[in-house]
């Protein structure tokens, strides 16, 4: 019986030898697991990371395009606006270079036929009423030279107010 005894404490030393180990095995794959479920945390949250810097990133990237459209539309608008005022000042240019050249003629003119000819035409008159006739004519003359010359003015400072209009766009 001796050896019975001896059979049976080996076969329990044996297994509990055995479930010792298993338990050993078992306890180094739950801390693998521990650990291998800690790294997935970690890489789940180093994606979440990423994905929300991807999200600003794309917010970004569209407020800029937005900015770029915006400044491309004024862009476009000032260049229409640039052609325009160029436009102005050719036809400002040209009304006024024909102004000076109604002016110049009829200031020609009168140096050609000199001033005593006003005074003379008065003076030939031979009533009142061609007097006054004259005298209505040589008004209107002058009202038109002076007429002439504030339209050459007001046109000068008009292709100057457009010219700084078109240096500062």
């Amino acid at each position: 019986m001796n050896l019975y005894k001896k059979s049976f404490l080996a076969v329990i030393l044996t297994s509990s030898l055995l479930f010792s180990e298993a338990a050993l095995v078992l306890a180094d794959s739950k801390t693998e697991i521990i650990n291998a479920r800690q790294e997935i945390k970690t890489i789940t949250g180093n994606i979440q990371t990423g994905e929300e810097k991807i999200s600003r990133l794309n917010n970004d990237l569209i407020e800029l395009s937005l900015v770029i459209d915006e400044t491309k539309d004024s862009y476009e608008q000032t260049q229409g606006d640039i052609q325009r005022t160029a436009e102005q000042i050719t036809l400002k240019t040209q009304q006024r270079d024909d102004k000076q050249d109604q002016l110049g003629k009829r200031l020609r003119s009168t140096y050609k036929t000199g001033n005593i000819s006003w005074i003379k035409a008065l003076f030939e008159a031979n009533d009142l009423a061609e007097f006054l006739l004259t005298t209505k004519v040589l008004k209107d003359i002058a009202q038109s030279d002076q007429t002439v010359i504030a339209e050459l003015e007001a046109i000068n400072v008009s292709l100057n107010q457009t010219r700084d209009t078109l240096t500062q766009k």
